[in-house]
């Protein structure tokens, strides 16, 4: 039987046996923080990042920045992908309401907006628009 998670631990991918993997998850944060959570262990799964062992899930893996990295930006890609961000801010949706079409926190929109460059790209395809229509 695995041991008990501390209220600590936020979540973390483990392999059980073999190909066979595990994401321990703590259901006590905010539903927006546990899909963040979430998507970011499967994105180190679908990295194929090595997960750590089913014994110790607070301190399964030693820390790897890049595997974190990659995990945090394909983590929110799955939750608001470029598309999307690009949507929302072409139609100039406020972060709260965004937010919430997408069941994220305000801070992975702005996020996700950000690095996607939505906003910038949106402005530039209205000025064009705008230039096109004149």
């Amino acid at each position: 039987m695995p041991t008990p998670l501390p209220v600590t631990v936020t979540t973390a991918l483990c392999a059980i046996e073999g190909a066979r993997k595990t994401i321990w998850h703590n259901d006590g944060h905010a539903l927006v923080r546990q899909r963040s959570n979430l998507a970011h262990e499967l994105a180190h799964a679908l990295l194929f990042h090595t997960p750590g062992s089913d014994t110790d899930p607070v301190h399964a893996r030693p820390w790897d920045r890049t595997a974190e990295d990659e995990a945090q930006w394909l983590g929110g890609a799955l939750l608001v992908s470029n598309e999307a961000a690009f949507a929302l801010a072409y139609a100039g949706t406020d972060t709260i309401t965004g937010a919430n079409r997408y069941g994220v926190s305000t801070d992975m929109l702005v996020f996700r907006l950000n690095v996607t460059g939505a906003l910038i790209r949106a402005a530039r395809s209205k000025q064009r628009r705008r230039s096109a229509e004149r």
